[in-house]
């Protein structure tokens, strides 16, 4: 078996990045969130709460088709789901 060399590897890891911030009254939103928004010009701070959020999102994704905003959508509808639905 091949050995890695992980000298090479630089991992920085800032817990503030991921960290939810209120954007107001019902959506939070970590940083890293934000800015993958901000990418796809998704204005997020017009939203009232995490389901208009999604709509935007999945409306977006109709026309592109980008791993990072999936993957955000995946994410927030499961925090969706276990914040706001009776199981």
């Amino acid at each position: 078996m091949q050995e890695i060399d992980t000298s090479k590897l630089q991992m920085d890891f800032n817990p503030d990045y991921t960290m939810l911030t209120k954007i107001h009254n019902n959506l939070y939103l970590s940083p890293e969130q934000m800015e993958i928004l901000e990418n796809y010009n998704i204005d997020y701070r017009k939203c009232k709460d995490i389901h208009e959020l999604l709509y935007l999102i999945e409306s977006m994704m109709a026309d592109i088709d980008e791993d990072d905003l999936i993957n955000l959508a995946d994410m927030l509808a499961e925090r969706d789901y276990y914040e706001n639905y009776n199981k």
